[in-house]
């Protein structure tokens, strides 16, 4: 609230108000909704007033808990992904073509994730899965896939 006070758009009572206690008074003042939809409108003014990235490197100067929500050609483009590396290209030799794949969720120096192969393609498993593990027969996955179930 000191920041929205700071860019003019709350007065020196609202940025004052414990809004910490403030979700105990929604059980016993009847004035509390009314109190809420008033902040709930403050604070879409302020963060309209601003980009995604205005709001972040705010929210980061002030060490406030505030992440933008991105689109996916924003996610795909990302400086920060790109910079550590995070998207693989690998290769689908049954399909004669490369695609790109997120990559580790996390970098770790002394032990580092990587992954062992590629994400499998449709129906890669099925005669291990529908066999081994549910025991299907032969007989029953050819139908199946005559079928085109599988």
């Amino acid at each position: 609230m000191q920041w929205i006070y700071e860019e003019g758009f709350c007065d020196e009572a609202t940025r004052d108000k414990d809004w910490i206690a403030f979700g105990s008074l929604f059980f016993g003042d009847p004035q509390a909704i009314a109190e809420y939809e008033r902040l709930k409108l403050i604070v879409e003014n302020f963060t309209t007033s601003k980009t995604k990235a205005e709001l972040l490197q705010g929210a980061l100067e002030r060490v406030l808990l505030i992440a933008p929500i991105t689109t996916i050609a924003e996610v795909v483009h990302s400086d920060q992904l790109a910079a550590r590396g995070y998207w693989q290209t690998l290769e689908h030799p049954e399909l004669g073509q490369a695609f790109r794949y997120p990559g580790p969720f996390a970098k770790f120096s002394a032990t580092p994730l990587s992954y062992r192969r590629r994400p499998p393609t449709v129906g890669e498993h099925n005669r291990e899965i529908y066999a081994g593990e549910l025991g299907f027969t032969e007989p029953q996955l050819v139908e199946l896939q005559s079928k085109g179930v599988i």
